[in-house]
């Protein structure tokens, strides 16, 4: 029997915590993928999520139900996020041998192995890097848009914006990587 967000908080409450690995089941990868976008770094993304995850299941007691659970959620890991990131900064600010490259996201997603699947494979790998060097405030945006299929509405209950900005920062996101991917496949085109 699958259970609905709200039930499973609702059996959380009454002491069943085994219920919580559903929850983790739910949001794992999508939240990841959040993750990632923001921190940019594979195991950074891994132990904010972790660290998400913990916070959810000790505020449970707190969570008033005036959104989602995952609305909820992801409001709790965009901030867990957004303190690594202001760390991070301080950190730099006192390392300056930090200052590189941005790190891999990770690697490709699996597509057909046909001449179709070749290129969307290389199309998305385009838009992978080049999504990876926006900053993080387009890049988040993007992924909670279009990979986790928030609403403006629930992207401003996430990251704390009003609705307006959030559409603003979607439009000028997609604005920037169109920019970006067309300059990246004309200079493929060129070297080819």
């Amino acid at each position: 029997m699958q259970f609905s967000d709200d039930e499973i908080i609702a059996l959380l409450r009454k002491g069943e915590r085994r219920h919580f690995a559903t929850l983790i089941g739910r949001y794992r990868e999508r939240g990841f993928s959040l993750a990632l976008r923001i921190l940019r770094n594979r195991e950074d993304a891994e132990e904010a999520l972790q660290d998400a995850f913990v916070r959810a299941h000790n505020g449970l007691a707190d969570f008033e139900g005036a959104s989602t659970f995952g609305t909820w959620f992801y409001r709790i890991l965009y901030n867990v996020c957004m303190t690594s990131l202001g760390k991070r900064k301080k950190e730099a600010m006192f390392d300056e041998s930090e200052a590189g490259g941005l790190p891999d996201p990770g690697g490709e997603p699996e597509l057909p192995g046909d001449h179709a699947g070749v290129e969307m494979r290389d199309l998305v790998s385009c838009v992978g890097a080049v999504l990876s060097k926006l900053p993080a405030k387009y890049s988040s945006m993007i992924s909670m848009f279009y990979v986790q299929e928030l609403t403006y509405a629930e992207i401003a209950g996430v990251t704390g914006l009003p609705e307006g900005t959030v559409k603003t920062h979607l439009f000028r996101a997609r604005a920037l990587l169109q920019k970006e991917v067309l300059r990246e496949l004309r200079n493929e085109k060129i070297a080819v």
